[in-house]
């Protein structure tokens, strides 16, 4: 499990954490630190599907999201996490993110 803050501003965040090279993701979830401002809601994911995670998820201080994979998600790139504004535009806010995922590895000689 690794973990980062994001703070919010604009649209869409790319989060600096990031989902590892040939990462087997199990799930995403998120803590709103500092109640988000000027979205109605917010969404949780990657590049090619910005829900993936979560949507509508609440803007008060203490919303919770708990994103599970549907199935065990591979990803071949370091891939960031999004957060995306729903309903207008991040004015303010902070979330603390974490990602459990599994990495293989090859086997010693």
């Amino acid at each position: 499990i690794i973990e980062e803050e994001v703070d919010l501003a604009g649209t869409q965040v790319a989060s600096p954490l990031l989902i590892p090279d040939r990462a087997v993701v199990i799930g995403v979830t998120g803590l709103v630190l500092e109640a988000i401002t000027g979205a109605a809601s917010w969404r949780l994911g990657v590049s090619d599907d910005d829900q993936r995670y979560g949507h509508s998820i609440g803007v008060a201080q203490g919303s919770t999201v708990i994103g599970v994979s549907s199935t065990p998600t591979a990803y071949y790139g370091a891939t960031p996490i999004l957060v995306s504004a729903s309903g207008g535009s991040f004015a303010s806010g902070r979330v603390r993110l974490a990602l459990t995922y599994c990495a293989l590895t090859v086997p010693g000689a």
